[in-house]
């Protein structure tokens, strides 16, 4: 395979654990504990290889199963794990199925292979997952395995970054962190069965709506429209496919559709599997106290609704007019259009409703 060619990830379910996205993949002949899978994923998706290896040394106390890892051109491996001229990931484990598409996360594998894609469909400007996912269909496989976790808070997310640092005030003191569920990340839902129904079944929700003489929906209850401020005339509501309600705005310009919920961190992943696959926004690396996975926004009806999911950096929302307000981890706030979101006091985003969105 041509080393500077495109590649999508294929791998054959099986006993293993597969971990991994872009050119960083490992492959164990194990299923270890949730708390060893969840450092082993920051380690090698914050860090590298060596580093993943280092958990895995320390959670075996030196007796590590097979392994075959690769980051770039870089491989490792372990007893009878395996890295092919071709980049085929093997430990010696029996294939339990198909070979499938996969993205990237954590998923009960046997090996994993690279294979070329078209270089025309390359990566989107703010959605983190290729085109391959959506139609990725697969085995039901243990929970755990169905999407990447939110990771936990831990101190490989905070290297060169807790107190001490020049010119960069403490802002851990005092704080705790927490790990949001992949699957009941607000305590009142629960995900669905099935590994993939999220993938292939989107919700389509309605709204009652009205119209101003451009023709813009505004909900029912409005005399103004929402986008442009006209006048709404009198009439009688209408039920209506919800429309795109506006944007966020990026400290780049970029604008992300809201049409579905967004995730943003450095590291983001999908925090619940209900509806649509959401937009995943990964922030610069230099907004270092952005957590991984950091900001929730959902759409309810007409509401624009945002949660801090427990990041140790913290989110201020501004409103024009008031005074700043810290946001509490898991609190919901409604978003009006104007309102701004600072991300650790690094990345600042405004919802927007009349910026036409980045495609």
């Amino acid at each position: 395979m041509d080393p500077g060619a495109p590649v999508a990830w294929r791998y054959a379910p099986g006993s293993g654990l597969l971990l991994g996205s872009g050119e960083r993949w490992l492959l164990l002949a194990d299923q270890p504990d949730e708390s060893v899978i969840d450092d082993l994923w920051g380690a090698l998706t914050d860090v590298g290889l060596a580093p993943a290896l280092a958990v895995l040394e320390r959670a075996y106390a030196g007796q590590v199963p097979d392994v075959a890892g690769r980051d770039g051109r870089s491989v490792e491996c372990r007893g009878r794990g395996a890295v092919s001229a071709e980049g085929e990931l093997s430990v010696g484990l029996p294939i339990e199925g198909p070979w499938l598409p996969l993205a990237g996360g954590i998923v009960a594998g046997a090996a994993a292979r690279p294979v070329a894609t078209d270089p025309v469909h390359g990566r989107r400007l703010i959605d983190g997952i290729p085109d391959e996912i959506a139609t990725s269909v697969g085995p039901d496989v243990p929970e755990r395995f169905r999407q990447p976790p939110a990771p936990e808070e831990h101190e490989l997310d905070d290297v060169d970054t807790g107190p001490g640092v020049p010119g960069h005030p403490d802002r851990t003191a005092g704080s705790t962190t927490r790990r949001t569920p992949a699957g009941d990340h607000d305590g009142n839902t629960v995900a669905r069965s099935g590994a993939v129904d999220h993938l292939r079944q989107p919700t389509h929700e309605t709204v009652l709506a009205v119209f101003c003489a451009r023709g813009h929906p505004t909900p029912a209850a409005s005399t103004e429209c929402r986008v442009c401020h006209d006048p709404v005339p009198p009439q009688e509501p209408r039920r209506i496919p919800r429309p795109r309600l506006g944007g966020l705005r990026l400290p780049g310009g970029e604008v992300v559709a809201l049409d579905r919920s967004v995730v943003i961190g450095r590291r983001p992943a999908p925090v619940d599997d209900q509806g649509e696959w959401p937009h995943l926004v990964a922030v610069p690396a230099e907004a270092s106290y952005v957590s991984r996975v950091h900001l929730h926004v959902q759409l309810d009806g007409w509401l624009v609704i945002v949660r801090d999911l427990g990041s140790r950096g913290g989110t201020t929302l501004r409103v024009p007019g008031h005074a700043p307000e810290a946001m509490r981890a898991q609190e919901a706030h409604v978003l009006e259009p104007g309102h701004a979101l600072d991300l650790a006091d690094e990345y600042e985003i405004v919802y927007d409703v009349t910026s036409e969105p980045v495609t």
